[in-house]
């Protein structure tokens, strides 16, 4: 984790030319939701919204403070 925040730093996987991979799971491999922030500097920049956040930024957060459960798997 971070050492200033405690948070876990994720990124899209992409390939050789950049692109986003992805892939179709089984919703019986899902097993609980997370709360992703987006990292940015000192102000988040105006463009995002909550329809576009995914394809403009790069580098999330976990937020593993959202309940003691997701704490205790992740900590």
């Amino acid at each position: 984790p971070d050492p200033k925040h405690l948070l876990y730093k994720i990124t899209p996987a992409k390939d050789q030319s950049d692109g986003q991979l992805c892939s179709i799971i089984s919703v019986a491999s899902i097993h609980r939701s997370a709360h992703l922030f987006p990292k940015f500097g000192p102000v988040a920049p105006s463009e995002w919204t909550s329809s576009n956040i995914l394809d403009k930024c790069n580098v999330y957060y976990v937020n593993s403070f959202t309940d003691a459960h997701l704490y205790q798997i992740m900590v």
